[in-house]
């Protein structure tokens, strides 16, 4: 079967076996609330390494290195649509503390420099922990994440009208970015586009 990517998502996708065409299942029957969303590189073998190093064992410098990777593929993808705002995906404070950073956070800020789109800081936050989504199916994933984020209420008006990117590390099945993007969609941004350095690859759709 010939194989592509969902235009909204990214998602992989078997066209010959999917009938919505350039869409996925997810996208065609529940549309997100982002414009669109790529990655960088699947998170294989390699990149389990790379993120991992970065991620959970203070290699903080690696940001540098993968925002090049993004910046690449920024100019190849979203250049054009001229964004006017780059946010992350926020973690929570706790383990902010706990890691000495927030990951999202580095990737946006060397993002930020390499294009000179303004960066909003803490316009979106995690008001309340969660468990660890690595186990957990689109589903749950969404369940687990309802009332975590918030948008800054005296701050939300920036996003009317703007062009907003999203930056994110990894994103395995976009539940994460999909509850932000809801949330931002009542600010009615122009649009809402997600970058994120890897996707855990998924099966089929």
């Amino acid at each position: 079967m010939s194989e592509s990517s969902c235009l909204r998502c990214g998602t992989p996708v078997k066209t010959d076996a999917n009938s919505y065409g350039t869409l996925c299942v997810h996208c065609h029957e529940n549309p997100p609330s982002f414009n669109l969303c790529r990655s960088a590189m699947l998170y294989l073998e390699t990149a389990d390494i790379l993120f991992k190093a970065f991620k959970y064992r203070k290699n903080w410098r690696l940001s540098g290195y993968l925002s090049e990777i993004l910046l690449e593929h920024y100019q190849e993808h979203f250049e054009k649509f001229q964004h006017d705002l780059i946010l992350y995906v926020p973690s929570h404070p706790l383990k902010n503390f706990r890691r000495g950073y927030n990951q999202s956070y580095l990737l946006a800020c060397e993002l930020s420099k390499k294009t000179g789109i303004p960066m909003e800081i803490e316009l979106v936050k995690k008001v309340r922990k969660t468990e660890s989504q690595a186990t957990l199916n689109r589903e749950e994933r969404q369940k687990n994440l309802v009332g975590v984020f918030a948008v800054d209420g005296m701050r939300g008006s920036r996003l009317t009208g703007k062009r907003i990117l999203i930056v994110d590390d990894v994103v395995t099945t976009g539940a994460t970015v999909e509850e932000i993007c809801g949330l931002m969609k009542a600010f009615k941004p122009a649009l809402i586009h997600v970058l994120t350095a890897a996707r855990t690859p998924l099966a089929y759709q």
